[in-house]
């Protein structure tokens, strides 16, 4: 259509609060709002090689407790991540922000059972390892960055 202007406008419905997934489901599906899971395709039920590798293995209890808190850790991370992004556009919505600050506050003590009982995790997590090093100082405490694996090394105990 030459000489004549187009102008398009766009409409996307603001999204109401409703019901939320729980954190294990919310990290599967990619959303912890069940209106927003719109999936492209239908997927037949996915196997994961690696837990039917697991489970044809002993597993050292200390690594399984490890693994437990790290998926809690990560479904709660997902879960903060998704209310974040909600409550970007949605900031007075009183049942996001209680929902965002139990989810903080559970997240915070996860990191910190984690760090007792493995490594830290993040920076914050520093003062609460409980790891032993050479290099404590006089007061018994280190600074303990390197007792976890390095990213590259894998996540065994």
């Amino acid at each position: 259509m030459e000489g004549s202007e187009c102008l398009a406008i766009t409409s996307i419905p603001m999204q109401k609060w409703g019901e939320v997934y729980r954190f294990c489901e919310a990290l599967r599906e990619g959303t912890i709002f069940p209106a927003l899971n719109l999936p492209f395709y239908v997927a037949e039920s996915v196997t994961n090689p690696a837990k039917q590798q697991e489970d044809c293995q002993e597993v050292d209890p200390r690594q399984a407790d490890r693994e437990t808190l790290m998926t809690k850790i990560s479904e709660v991370s997902f879960a903060l991540n998704d209310l974040t992004l909600y409550l970007d556009t949605h900031c007075e919505d009183s049942q996001a922000i209680q929902l965002f600050a139990e989810c903080a506050a559970l997240r915070a003590d996860l990191l910190k059972i984690f760090s007792e009982r493995f490594y830290p995790l993040t920076q914050a997590c520093l003062a609460n390892c409980s790891c032993e090093k050479e290099c404590e100082s006089a007061n018994g405490m280190a600074f303990s960055w390197e007792c976890g694996p390095a990213p590259w090394e894998g996540a065994c105990i």
